[in-house]
């Protein structure tokens, strides 16, 4: 688990590091290239006198370090997500609630706080018609999300170590890959925003319309959150089958 960890975390370090790059050569004819050359230089000039052997070694792990701290720091930021994917569990919950509410009840030390709480919020079945009743009531769920990602938290690990206890190697195993793909999207996602914002700031094409150019790579980090939320709602469903699974076992055991 270590190595699979420190592997996304350089897959994901690497692929942001790629991304600054594509912005520093995009960077050629501002001011910005010249200082960031400059740094670079005084940066040579300053280290000139560690030219051995022992030296180049130290300077390659620092940059593998470097690269392993940029994915850890990227995936702490990826939690910007957590709103979104309280609101992909609220639904899930709600949806599968029939069958849940016998688990949670079995589970009520643990559970039943949370899981009333977030109900409470989303066990609605809103109208799909465009009111602005309909409208204001979404807003309002979407603030309400906010005070309840501690319990949508609390709920997904439950939910997980659950699985992973109960579920044996071959089910764990797919749902511990679910779980590194949504990681990984997850951050892919927030690095796609990053560079979009980056692009938007410091790199707008010599005459493009600004709105338009503002549109494109808006519209870039967007798909980049809906892939984000992808990942983590096939995660979600991995997680919830496995449970019913796991429930019915249990129920013809007990027969």
């Amino acid at each position: 688990m270590l190595s699979t960890r420190f592997t996304e975390y350089g897959l994901t370090g690497t692929f942001f590091i790629i991304t600054q790059f594509l912005i520093f050569f995009n960077l050629q004819e501002s001011g910005i290239y010249e200082n960031i050359l400059q740094s670079i230089e005084h940066f040579n000039n300053s280290i000139a006198f560690l030219n051995d052997d022992n030296t180049h070694t130290l300077l390659t792990a620092l940059a593998f370090v470097l690269v392993f701290v940029i994915g850890l720091s990227l995936d702490l930021l990826g939690s910007i997500f957590r709103i979104r994917e309280m609101q992909c569990l609220a639904f899930e919950i709600n949806k599968n609630k029939t069958w849940l509410k016998e688990f949670t009840d079995s589970n009520s030390s643990y559970l039943t706080h949370d899981y009333t709480k977030i109900l409470s919020v989303f066990n609605e079945e809103l109208s799909t018609s465009k009111t602005f009743a309909t409208l204001i009531h979404k807003i309002k769920r979407s603030f309400a999300s906010l005070t309840m990602m501690y319990e949508a938290d609390r709920i997904r690990s439950f939910f997980i170590s659950y699985v992973l206890v109960h579920a044996g190697a071959e089910k764990s195993q797919l749902l511990i890959e679910q779980i590194h793909l949504w990681r990984t999207g997850r951050v892919i996602s927030l690095i796609i925003w990053l560079f979009s914002i980056e692009m938007l700031f410091l790199v707008t094409p010599e005459g493009s319309n600004l709105s338009y150019w503002g549109l494109l790579v808006f519209g870039v980090a967007l798909f980049s959150t809906l892939l984000a939320t992808s990942a983590y709602q096939r995660m979600l469903t991995t997680l919830f089958s496995l449970m019913y699974i796991l429930k019915e076992e249990n129920k013809k055991d007990n027969l």
